[in-house]
């Protein structure tokens, strides 16, 4: 505090101090009255003058000095203390504090304030004593007053005798025993302040007595008043205050000379003394003066006071209190000064042990134990004891041991099992109670319950302290042990003997070697029959650091005795054997080791049933007790801090964890608290806390040091081979618990995996000679893990090396963080070779094959997880996968393949070089092994892939090469050394690579007896190549395509061609109810011939595509005109092998390279030549009349000739498309073949309908001269006279079938049946009219789109002839189609080609086709009046039907011959009454088709001619009689001034409109005359071909001869009266032809006024037909008259309908004069002409009507009403033409 803040606090008790005085004076005066007078007049006064000094020294700097030497100020305190008053006493002593406290009063006031304070104690006022209680420890805390012996003792001394005064209320006493134990507290405490500022050297001059004086701690006096010598008082204090201590606890009266007090209780002052002792501690240590106190005063005394009480005659009234306090001061003085008592703590220990023999008191015993369980916790002083005494042989005293050996003794007495009662555990139990009330906080109390305990409660807990000493000296020797282990420690304890304490391991060693035995028997029996947890854990705590003591000491026969005999409460086999009965059969539990022996015979009983909780019955479960579980605990926690010092006997631990493992996988194991329960719930957390701290314990050793690590390998092997025979007996897969712990350990401990790899190696290659199988699995399974695993570590370190940019070669695989010198310098690279390596070794040793399979399956796993790290390893996978195939064992060949294809698919990209031709070469064996054909195709596909692979990665190198050339170093790093994804080939590899792959290929395809396979492979290898092919030398193409794939196509073919084509037999699969059951297979493939075929066809497709891919790169080779030449001889071998699949195989190597390089120089005109012949081969070979060649070979073929053709078109020479022209002229001539199938009538031959789809693409560019060619190609496929003899062998096959129904009696007279379709099938012509037709489309698509003019006029004239040959048909071969198809294209190709013609006339470099208008002329004879038809007459038919009977015998023969001349009668007769029976429908049809015919002719017939009469000179056609309604004409369109036809009419009686010919001529009319539809189509057909001829051609023929000019028109007239067997087979389709042919003879002639034009052909054809229409009208109309005459009229339709017909044309019909003057000859009717045009003045006449007058004035007397009508009108016209009558005013519309 400030000066000024203690000047004002003074100042304020001052006033308080002055008002306080003030009242008292008041007071005194009311009670003495005012003759007394004020008492305390100088307190008033000094308080003032003090205020006013305050106020002078607060503002000074040296205030507080002044303060402290000023009188005035401590003046009216003093005063106030003299006085009687209580208050102002109290008040006085408070600001006295203060002002000690502010060190505000000199030593002289505090003398006087001492001596002030002497006299107010005396006061029993209660507040003043405490008063001066509080001012007495505050004067003691003054360092000023610390100096001053005298002023030490004056306070002291009032502190004892308020305590020491009976009278004062008990709030004193406790309040003065407070203070006198602070105050003697403070009195040390000033001792090491001095000690501490004055040093020892000091200390031991002033401080130590005299030797002559050793019972005296008297120092020298000091004359009263005067100060002694600085740092004397306080020691000398001290010194006199622990004397007189001494002097009270020995003296029980008596006043003490120095404190001047009288004296304490006994058993305050040695508790005082304990205070002292213990907190002072330091100072009876360092200084010598209270050190040689210590030995001659108190342990003297104390030692003469323990003897007393300890003696056995002593009453326990009496002497407890003093007993407890003096063994507690004891306790003190051995634990603080052991080391100065030296011999004196000898007999302490004495002393203490006698207290402690049976010869004592139970609360003796009990009272010397409490002490002796705290000395027993103190290390040193335990060291200390073994050092001074038992480590002396000279020594009788075994200090250590006769305790421990004492302690253990009590124990025994609690647990000695004696023969009447061996299970008595009353006193156990008792134990264990005290036990379970102390760890609830209810300790029990000798002072408090040992009067009401009994005396068993007493023994318990005398045997309780026994046991806390035992678990206490082990703690103590733990400490020991890890202090002499470590070095020097400095501990709080330490520090309490005098600072660091050094600990020898011999005599740590020592103190456990005395005491192990013993502690160890103690432990074990009592744990072996106690059942509480709460003294179960203590005891196991005791286990657990006296073993970790003897673990680090070294002592291996004590440690192993602690081990064994703790494994035997941990668990027992008896247990795991009951656990293996709780699990399921499979998978079985871990097998248990045999039942242990006791390695130790203080081990008894600790098999108990009920300790280590065995069942009563197996099925009710393994339940682990309490002792069970936390000895387990204890084991794991001893094996994890002695991991380093276990060694051989980590075989106990790992022993009992295996057993535990077996506990474990019983399903029904519980803990004893889960047994008790009535509800099984969840797994007790117990059990899985005991399972973790397993895991955990293996988990741990990464932190182990090596060795300790090969230790626990070691021991697992052991546990794990004794195991393996009982594990063997069990049903299902065995755990083996040792050997999983074993793949832990390893995985764990990766940095030293070089050295633990052997153990674990080792041991599974046992494993795997094992003759159980499951034993083996279990080795396998362990492999893998361990593998697996090693490999995850190995790599996760690489990456993260490598993330840190180092090499992953470099890095070692890691270590300990404790063992650093033993780990392990191994990069990842050669662990993983290690481990690799191991499996391979494995592998190829004499195994069974689970064990192989197993190891496979490890293989596929290191694959699957850590084959992208892998680098060095993959030696020893891929020399593992290539030893599989050799055995040709199915299931590892498909499991090892798993790998492979792994492999090949996902990490060769990353493989380094070095290992990728040895990655080729294990998938070549793959694909080559017999034992899998899925394994072998796989395999191939996987080459394909490789081959992909390799190309990119050439690819990428050469990129790469390019792109940093100009940048690259000199020193570069090979590609081989890196495992890297993205490796890269030079040139060298890669052609090497690729070359392996190509051989391996090879060999399968051309060696491997499996199709399927070869198969593959040919496919495979040629795909490889074409993708390839622009990466490879041309060294490589050399040795590729003369070494592998010409050699490979010639075995191949070979092989096809030799094959046997015996059908193969389906493999036997089995038995079927003892049948054998086979295979069944395809027909396509069930000989060795069709499966090499299949072979030869993807050899030949493989080459095409080869072909097509790299024929540039192949073509300039020296060696190619060769191959080129054996592929053609192969081609042509096998397009006429007869076997589709070749053929087509065959055919697409030619189409294929033609496709794409027909065009290119790199097919030289030799090499298409040569292609060419060999495709002349294939179609002499498939259009061949004894064709064997598939049809779907034919098929392909044509279209390859299509395909050529599209492809080389505008490169064709003339010879290839003349060749063209003629392969397919063969095709359409033989288009079957022997094995081809009927053919659907009305459909083309598959072969010829390909061949016509290819003829409009051959459309030849250039020369123009093949056009005449090309078209003549399709003119000679015209042949009709082939239908001809169709039908005539038809009729043949009619009449004979006929003829066999005759003799059988069943002759049908309806006519012959028809043919059957067996018969039908026996002929197919190559030519049918449906072939031809199609012919005829392609010809006019052709002629019409495509050809040039030139060839259109040269090619006219034999197309228009074959045309009318086909057309003529109609009259033969009705029934086809062709004369159909051929009259339309007749009328596109005149139209089309009559121009090119006439050009031809006309252009002078071009000479006129010979003959053209004669074909023209032909061709309309042949088809309008069939002049050449050759029918079949009845002659004939007679002379078929004789040569038929000739064959027949006997009287049958001649009477068929009779029979045959009626028949045939009878079959004409039939065919002229059908003929003639048509109904009225189909005349009604007819009469419409007929108007529909002349509205055609409408176009040119402006109006309806009247009908002329017929001429004489033609004989008339035949006619069928038609109805009435088939006569009527449509006359809607003629002249209103012709009246409406009579509906009616007689017919026509002349016998000449008959015809004589037989309707049987044409057999082709039979089954077609009721097709009224199709007859009117064939009408309409007619009439268009004779459109063609009036107006096309006879429009056109300005160059044709006159006499062709006649002749055309003669045919159009002959047209007219062709003969009835020469119409279409209807009669309205007859009527409508003349009609038509009359009214076309009146437009040819009404052409006179078109002479205009350029073309002056018209007029001359007018004049021409002019005369012939006169003569024909004539003749009509004079036959008609004839009738009139004879009566006859009306009889014949025909005749009346043509009568009409001529009237009607003749009314409306118009001439020019030119043409009219070319009919007249005479001059009279000229004469008359020329004045009739006079008058008329018009460009066209009637002279028609007046050449024909005097035929039409014979008609007049008709008596049918339309004819003598129409003969009216045409009579009037002529009146009219020759100006007698006058023109009607309707002329005019007439005339339009």
């Amino acid at each position: 505090m400030s000066t000024e803040a203690i000047a004002g606090t003074l100042e304020s008790d001052l006033r308080l101090l002055s008002s306080e005085a003030r009242r008292a004076d008041g007071l005194a005066s009311q009670l003495t009255g005012w003759l007394s007078g004020p008492e305390h007049p100088q307190i008033k006064e000094a308080a003032e003058r003090a205020i006013l000094r305050l106020r002078s020294f607060g503002a000074r700097d040296d205030g507080l000095e002044h303060l402290r030497n000023s009188k005035d100020v401590l003046r009216p305190f003093v005063l106030a203390i003299e006085s009687k008053s209580s208050k102002l006493i109290c008040l006085s002593l408070v600001s006295v504090q203060k002002l000690v406290a502010a060190d505000a009063i000199g030593l002289d006031g505090l003398l006087v304030v001492i001596q002030d304070i002497e006299l107010v104690e005396k006061m029993h006022d209660e507040a003043v004593q405490l008063k001066v209680l509080q001012t007495a420890l505050t004067l003691m805390q003054s360092t000023m007053l610390a100096q001053n012996e005298e002023g030490i003792a004056m306070v002291l001394g009032t502190c004892f005798r308020l305590l020491a005064n009976s009278k004062n209320t008990d709030s004193v006493t406790n309040t003065a025993a407070a203070t006198v134990r602070q105050a003697v507290a403070l009195v040390f405490d000033h001792v090491l302040v001095e000690m501490e500022q004055m040093g020892s050297s000091t200390l031991l001059e002033t401080a130590l007595p005299a030797p002559s004086e050793p019972n005296s701690a008297k120092a020298p006096e000091t004359p009263k008043g005067s100060k002694s010598p600085r740092g004397h008082g306080t020691t000398n204090a001290a010194l006199k205050l622990l004397d007189d201590l001494c002097m009270m606890a020995t003296a029980s009266e008596g006043m003490l000379k120095w404190l001047k007090a009288p004296t304490l209780p006994r058993p305050f002052v040695l508790d005082l003394l304990d205070f002292v002792l213990g907190n002072s501690a330091a100072v009876f240590r360092t200084m010598p003066a209270f050190e040689h106190a210590l030995l001659v005063r108190v342990c003297q005394l104390l030692i003469t006071q323990l003897q007393n009480l300890l003696d056995p005659t002593c009453e326990p009234a009496l002497q407890s209190p003093d007993l407890k306090i003096v063994l507690r001061v004891v306790r003190t003085v051995l634990r603080h000064f052991y080391r100065q008592l030296k011999t004196k703590c000898g007999v302490f220990i004495e002393t203490l042990l006698a207290g402690t023999s049976s010869s004592c008191s139970l609360w003796q015993r009990i009272s010397v134990m409490q002490v002796m369980r705290q000395l027993c916790a103190d290390a040193y002083f335990l060291h200390f004891l073994f050092v001074t005494y038992d480590a002396k042989e000279e020594c009788k005293l075994m200090a250590l041991h006769q305790m421990v050996q004492r302690f253990a003794e009590i124990v025994d007495r609690v647990t000695w099992v004696t023969p009447e009662a061996p299970q008595d555990d009353d006193a156990v139990n008792a134990v264990a109670m005290l036990y379970h009330n102390k760890a609830h906080g209810k300790e029990w109390s000798l002072d408090s319950d040992y009067g009401s305990a009994p005396a068993e409660t007493g023994a318990a807990y005398l045997a309780m302290l026994a046991i806390d000493c035992l678990l206490n000296v082990v703690a103590a020797l733990e400490k020991l042990t890890d202090v002499a282990v470590e070095g020097t420690v400095v501990t709080p304890d330490a520090s309490a003997v005098g600072g660091k304490q050094e600990v020898d391991k011999d005599i740590a060693s020592g103190m456990c070697h005395t005491t192990w035995k013993i502690v160890l028997n103690a432990l074990s029996q009592l744990l072996a029959r106690c059942s509480s947890e709460e003294i179960i854990l203590q005891l196991l705590k005791g286990y657990q650091s006296f073993t970790q003591a003897l673990g680090v000491l070294e002592l291996k026969e004590a440690r192993d005795a602690f081990l064994a005999s703790l494994c035997s409460f941990a668990l027992s086999s008896k247990m795991a054997e009951d656990a293996d009965l709780d699990l399921p059969m499979s998978p079985a539990s871990v097998s248990s080791p045999s039942d242990r022996d006791s390695t130790n015979a203080t081990n008894k009983g600790a098999s108990s049933k009920g300790s280590l909780g065995l069942p009563s019955d197996a099925s009710e479960g393994v339940v682990l007790t309490p002792k069970n579980v936390h000895a387990l605990r204890t084991l794991f926690n001893i094996a994890h801090r002695l991991h380093h010092l276990l060694g051989p006997a980590w075989v106990l631990v790992l022993d009992i964890l295996n057993t535990l493992d077996r506990i474990l996988q019983s399903p029904r194991t519980t803990t004893q608290e889960i047994s008790n329960s009535s509800t099984m719930g969840a797994r007790p957390s117990d059990l899985a806390i005991l399972s973790t701290a397993a895991s955990q314990l293996f988990e741990s050793t990464r932190d182990m040091s090596t060795d300790a690590v090969i230790s626990i390998m070691t021991a697992l092997m052991q546990v794990s081979t004794k195991m393996v025979p009982e594990a063997a007996k069990q049903p299902g897969q065995p755990k083996l618990y040792a050997l999983v712990r074993m793949v832990e350990v390893v995985l764990t401990n990766l940095q030293r995996i070089d050295q633990l790899w052997p153990i674990f190696l080792s041991h599974v290659m046992d494993l795997l000679a094992h003759a159980k199988t499951s034993i083996r699995n279990a080795a396998v399974d362990a492999l893998a893990k361990a593998v697996v695993g090693a490999l995850s570590h190995v790599n996760a370190v690489a990456d993260a090396d490598t993330d840190k940019g180092e090499s992953r070669q470099a890095p070692a695989v890691g270590h300990s963080s404790e063992d650093t010198t033993s780990s392990t310098d191994m990069s990842p690279s050669a662990v993983e070779g290690m481990l690799l390596m191991a499996i391979e070794k494995l592998y190829k040793e004499d195994r069974e094959l689970d064990v192989q399979m197993g190891l496979l399956r490890v293989v596929l796993q290191v694959l699957q997880r850590h084959g992208e790290q892998l680098t060095t390893a993959w030696v020893s996978v891929l020399e593992l996968l290539s030893v599989v195939p050799q055995a040709e064992e199915a299931d590892t060949v498909q499991l090892a393949f798993q790998s492979v294809q792994l492999l090949c698919s996902d990490y060769m990209s990353s493989l380094p070089v070095q290992h990728l031709r040895r990655c080729v070469e294990v998938a070549a064996l793959y694909g080559s092994q017999q034992a899998d054909v899925n394994v072998s195709l796989t395999s191939i596909s996987l080459l394909w892939n490789a081959s992909d692979l390799l190309g990119k990665l050439y690819t990428k190198a050469r990129s790469s090469s390019s792109s940093s050339r100009s940048s690259r170093d000199l020193d570069t790093v090979p590609n081989g050394n890196s495992g890297s994804p993205g490796a890269q080939l030079d040139s060298e590899q890669y052609q090497e690579l690729v070359r392996l792959l190509y051989g391996a290929l090879q060999g399968i395809s051309s060696t491997d007896i499996r199709s399927e396979v070869r198969n593959c492979a040919v496919r495979t290898l040629f795909a490889v190549v074409v993708s390839q092919g622009n990466r490879m030398s041309s060294e490589l193409w050399d040795e590729c395509l003369w070494e592998i794939l010409f050699p490979l196509l010639r075995s191949v073919h070979h092989m096809s061609v030799t094959s046997s084509r015996e059908e193969t037999k389906g493999e036997v699969l089995g038995r079927l109810r003892g049948v054998s059951v086979k295979m069944l297979m395809h027909h396509s493939r069930n000989s060795e011939q069709k499966q090499w075929d299949e072979t030869l066809v993807l050899a030949l497709s493989g080459m095409g595509r080869l072909l097509r891919a790299h024929l540039p790169l192949l073509v300039p080779m020296q060696a190619f005109p060769q191959g080129w030449e054996e592929l053609m001889l192969v081609v042509e071998s096998s397009m006429a092998g007869g076997r589709k699949e070749v053929a087509l195989a065959a055919i697409a190597v030619i189409t294929t390279v033609m496709q794409a390089h027909g065009t290119t120089k790199a097919v030289s005109r030799s090499m298409w030549k040569r292609a060419m012949r060999a495709m002349d081969v294939g179609v002499e070979a498939a259009a061949s009349p004894q064709c064997m060649v598939p049809l779907q070979a034919r098929l392909e073929l044509v279209n390859a000739i299509g395909q050529l053709n599209s492809a080389m078109h505008e490169v064709f020479e003339e010879d290839d498309m003349r060749q063209l022209f003629r392969w397919l002229t063969k095709f359409l001539n033989n288009p079957y073949s022997e094995d081809d199938q009927l053919v659907p009538a009305g459909t083309l031959p598959p072969v010829q309908k390909a061949a016509f789809a290819l003829f409009p693409s051959l459309v030849p560019l250039q020369p123009p001269e093949l056009w005449p060619e090309l078209l003549d190609s399709l003119i000679q496929l015209l042949k009709p006279h082939l239908l001809e003899g169709q039908q005539h062998q038809q009729l043949q096959q009619q009449l004979q079938q006929q003829l066999q129904q005759q003799r059988q009696g069943s002759f049908n007279a309806r006519g012959p049946a028809a043919p059957s379709s067996n018969n039908n099938s026996l002929h197919r012509p190559a030519l049918s009219s449906l072939s031809m037709e199609r012919a005829l489309q392609i010809l006019l698509l052709l002629y019409k789109e495509s050809a040039p003019w030139q060839a259109r006029a040269c090619m006219f004239c034999p197309l228009v002839r074959i045309l009318g040959k086909c057309m003529a048909t109609r009259y033969t071969a009705y029934g086809e189609g062709l004369w159909r198809a051929a009259a339309a294209v007749f009328n596109s190709i005149v139209n089309c080609g009559l121009p090119a013609v006439n050009i031809a006339y006309t252009d002078q470099e071009q000479g006129p086709p010979k003959a053209a208008w004669q074909c023209l002329a032909e061709v309309f004879e042949w088809f309008l009046l069939g002049t050449k038809v050759v029918a079949l007459d009845s002659v004939a038919t007679a002379e078929l039907l004789e040569a038929a009977a000739a064959d027949e015998t006997g009287t049958g023969a001649s009477e068929s011959a009779e029979a045959a001349a009626p028949a045939t009668e009878a079959t004409a007769a039939a065919a002229v009454t059908s003929d003639a029976a048509v109904s009225a429908d189909e005349a009604s049809q007819a009469s419409a088709d007929a108007a529909a015919s002349d509205r055609q002719m409408a176009e040119h017939t402006p109006i309806t001619a009247p009908v002329t009469a017929e001429s004489q000179s033609q004989p008339a056609a035949p006619s069928v009689r038609p109805s009435s309604e088939t006569t009527r004409t449509d006359l809607s369109s003629a002249s209103p001034l012709q009246p409406a036809a009579s509906t009616s009419k007689p017919p026509s009686s002349n016998p000449s409109r008959r015809s004589s010919k037989n309707p049987s001529r044409n057999p082709s009319f039979t089954g077609a005359l009721g097709d009224t539809e199709q007859s009117n189509s064939d009408a309409e057909l007619e009439a268009s071909v004779v459109d063609t001829l009036t107006d096309g051609v006879l429009t056109s023929c300005s160059h044709a001869p006159e006499d062709v000019r006649r002749r055309l028109i003669g045919v159009l007239d002959q047209a007219i009266t062709r003969p009835r067997d020469r119409h279409i087979p209807n009669s309205a389709a007859g009527i409508r032809f003349s009609h038509t042919c009359l009214r076309k003879l009146y437009v040819l002639s009404s052409r006179g006024l078109q002479d205009q034009g350029p073309d002056t052909c018209l007029l001359e054809v007018a004049q021409l037909t002019y005369p012939v229409l006169l003569a024909r009208y004539s003749t009509i109309l004079t036959a008609y008259s004839h009738h009139i005459q004879r009566s006859t009229e009306g009889k014949d339709r025909l005749q009346l309908d043509e009568t009409l017909c001529v009237l009607e044309v003749c009314s409306a019909m118009k001439i020019a004069p030119a043409v009219a003057d070319a009919a007249i000859q005479s001059s009279s009717q000229q004469q008359v002409l020329q004045l009739c045009r006079q008058l008329s003045g018009k460009d066209r006449e009637r002279s028609h009507l007046l050449c024909l007058y005097g035929t039409l004035c014979s008609c007049i007397n008709s008596k049918e009403h339309r004819v003598r009508e129409l003969v009216q009108d045409v009579l009037q016209l002529a009146g009219i033409e020759l100006g007698l009558v006058a023109e009607p005013a309707v002329e005019s519309q007439v005339g339009s």
